[in-house]
């Protein structure tokens, strides 16, 4: 709970996308994941989970791989996010 209400608080450095194999190999490669349980994923419980990763200033969820989700402490983070895993967002501050 307290994971989520950080990624989608409004501190100004956050950003989403639409997922998808490429994506989920470069986030395996560039971040870590959180050693935390799989999370069922509300949206299809038994589909594929919510997973948790980190890396230097920034926390990113892959919803059941279909979403990702990037919090960032700073604007400089969010940039390192948005290099390593390319693509087109949806909506993203800083």
């Amino acid at each position: 709970m307290v994971l989520t209400e950080y990624l989608l608080g409004d501190h100004g450095h956050q950003d989403n996308r639409e997922s998808d194999t490429d994506a989920l190999e470069l986030l395996a490669h560039h971040y870590t994941r959180l050693a935390i349980p799989d999370y069922p994923m509300w949206a299809d419980p038994q589909g594929p989970p919510m997973r948790w990763f980190w890396g230097p200033d920034v926390l990113i969820r892959d919803d059941g791989r279909a979403w990702l989700w990037a919090a960032a402490r700073t604007p400089e983070a969010l940039a390192a996010v948005r290099r390593a895993i390319p693509g087109d967002r949806l909506s993203g501050h800083s």
